[in-house]
């Protein structure tokens, strides 16, 4: 039977039912990306990477125009970072099939991002365990008793 025959609703009907499961595969893949990568307006491209197997990135979703939009989306709820990088978006956008690992040529501009991530990852962690130090300092010094700087006093005074 070819595919120009048969009941054109349910031919529809199976089209619609994919173009959903693909939705929701690309909303799950883009959840699970180490950053995603937009020509502002028109390509998004989301790479994973795991810096514990430092394996080559790889391709996990793409999209142009509206799927664009929806993969930005997803990634800002997902809290992925999302960076601009129009030449390299549309490169990969084009060059990669979903699931590929991304192209030797691509490597540098790549890992120039992920270098640059990961940067801000560990200054974030570190920044972060300065402000729990400085804050069991201040604990410790204090007196059992005394409130903290700036609190309302304990009882009344008349």
């Amino acid at each position: 039977m070819k595919e120009t025959e048969g009941n054109p609703q349910i031919r529809g009907r199976i089209r619609n039912l994919q173009r959903q499961m693909r939705r929701r595969r690309v909303k799950a893949d883009v959840s699970k990306a180490a950053v995603v990568l937009t020509n502002p307006t028109h390509y998004a491209v989301a790479l994973g990477f795991d810096f514990s197997t430092m394996e080559a990135p790889k391709l996990l979703a793409k999209g142009r125009n509206l799927l664009a939009e929806e993969i930005k989306a997803e990634a800002r709820w997902a809290g992925v970072p999302i960076i601009e990088n129009p030449p390299l978006a549309r490169s990969l956008y084009r060059s990669v099939e979903v699931g590929q690992p991304i192209p030797a040529e691509l490597y540098a501009a790549v890992a120039a991002i992920l270098a640059y991530l990961y940067r801000q990852r560990v200054e974030a962690e570190l920044r972060e365990r300065r402000a729990r130090e400085a804050r069991a300092r201040t604990q410790a010094a204090r007196p059992g008793g005394r409130p903290a700087p700036g609190s309302a006093p304990q009882g009344g005074a008349r």
